[in-house]
């Protein structure tokens, strides 16, 4: 019998953020830290998919995910010659 093992949240968590690290820029990370006064080792650990809390991970989720989208809308509407 094989049976699935469902993710917890905060493992879900972790793969969305593993996901994103490497469109994150050491920028966003700044921006990140004095928003939300946290530190670079926290973002690091969150962005390798270690989730400890799941609020802090929704809100850098969400913040790095806006960063990313913005940069994205930039390139996509920049023409070349």
């Amino acid at each position: 019998m094989n049976t699935t093992r469902v993710l917890t949240q905060k493992e879900e968590l972790g793969n969305k953020l593993k996901a994103i690290k490497q469109d994150v820029t050491a920028e966003d990370k700044k921006e990140y830290i004095k928003e939300n006064d946290t530190t670079p080792q926290t973002i690091s650990r969150y962005l390798k998919g270690g989730v400890l809390d799941i609020s802090t991970g929704i809100k850098m989720l969400t913040f790095f995910s806006q960063k990313i989208q913005e940069r994205n809308a930039l390139i996509n509407n920049t023409k070349t010659a």
